[in-house]
């Protein structure tokens, strides 16, 4: 346990556990109220807590050895960056795990401490059961022995290829170029999408850009009362190493890979206006094609070329392989670059 400093720059986010609504007057998506001269304002919101909830408290906290960040000074693009990167950082972690459906909303409000910069997220849960899970995974509240920030720390400028689950844990293998990582499934699945390691990196990074001797933090306080001084629990801890390596993250999945094969195939839907919206059967499976023989797509458009039932075609196909991090397997899709009636053997 170690106490937020006083001359930190500190971000405080509170996660309300409850199914009641609250009222707050600014959601984090509408943050626009930025002032002149590097200084931020924000309306006070009119929160409710009359009402008994429980809460989570965490904060993120930005330090250095600069006059700006020790005398509570941050450029004010620079938090307005990083809040709305938490925010999409914890709303994509919700989709990415939970579906379609969000279990929690989030929300900002104005510091309470007169003179401090802080600003305080209130994230309201709608399905607790579900979005503690996310909160642990993303590193917030800690639980988790390694948080998506640990990892994108270790990745270091790795470029992720894949994951691979265990059958009989919950723990899963991140596979980059030239080493693995082990991880949580929920850590694992969450780093694999490009948009949430670009969000780890502006939220670590942009704030402490050109600053001596940087230092991020987040602390999961211990009480839910965010006017005390409460003592705190550091779920992350980066100094200016780890931030250097958070600065040099690939947040570029592989890029698709591309190989050109030749195969017998038979058309099974055929699409006489456009070269979309076509099927092959290879290999016994119906698959669908785009049609970028021109010459071909041409003889379809002028009805030179006729189709019947079984016929089969030589093709040259182009196939292009795509990872999906959230269903955890390889997609395929094709394209028809040749074909040419195969033709039957006379009797």
């Amino acid at each position: 346990m170690s106490l937020i400093e006083s001359n930190s720059l500190k971000i405080s986010f509170i996660l309300l556990k409850r199914l009641v609504t609250s009222e707050c007057s600014l959601h984090v998506e509408d943050l626009k109220n930025i002032g002149k001269n590097g200084v931020f304002k924000m309306e006070q919101s009119n929160l409710n807590l009359d009402k008994q909830s429980e809460t989570e408290t965490f904060t993120i906290s930005y330090n250095s050895a600069d006059a700006d960040l020790q005398n509570h000074r941050l450029n004010a693009g620079d938090l307005a960056t990083a809040i709305k990167e938490m925010n999409d950082l914890l709303v994509k972690s919700d989709k990415v795990l939970n579906g379609k459906k969000r279990s929690f909303e989030v929300f900002v409000e104005a510091p309470a401490k007169e003179g401090s910069l802080g600003v305080q997220f209130l994230v309201e849960m709608l399905n607790p059961e579900n979005a503690m899970p996310v909160l642990a995974a993303v590193g917030v509240v800690g639980g988790l022995v390694k948080t998506t920030f640990d990892v994108a720390r270790e990745m270091n400028g790795h470029t992720y290829l894949d994951i691979e689950t265990c059958e009989d844990s919950d723990d899963a293998t991140i596979k980059l170029d030239g080493k693995t990582i082990t991880s949580h499934e929920d850590v694992a699945v969450l780093i694999s999408y490009p948009e949430i390691r670009e969000s780890i990196k502006k939220i670590v990074t942009v704030p402490l850009e050109n600053h001596e001797q940087p230092e991020f933090k987040i602390f999961k306080s211990t009480s839910t009362d965010t006017e005390t001084s409460e003592a705190k629990i550091e779920t992350v801890s980066f100094d200016e190493k780890a931030i250097k390596a958070i600065s040099q993250l690939n947040t570029q999945n592989k890029d698709p890979q591309i190989v050109t094969l030749k195969a017998v195939i038979t058309f099974v839907k055929i699409n006489f206006t456009g070269k979309k919206g076509w099927k092959i059967k290879l290999d016994g499976k119906e698959v669908p094609v785009e049609i970028k023989d021109d010459n071909f797509f041409l003889r379809i458009k002028k009805a030179t070329l006729s189709f019947k039932d079984g016929d089969e075609y030589n093709a040259v196909l182009e196939r292009t392989s795509r990872f999906d991090g959230k269903t955890n397997q390889e997609k395929f899709s094709y394209a028809l670059i040749s074909a040419k009636k195969k033709r039957k053997p006379k009797k």
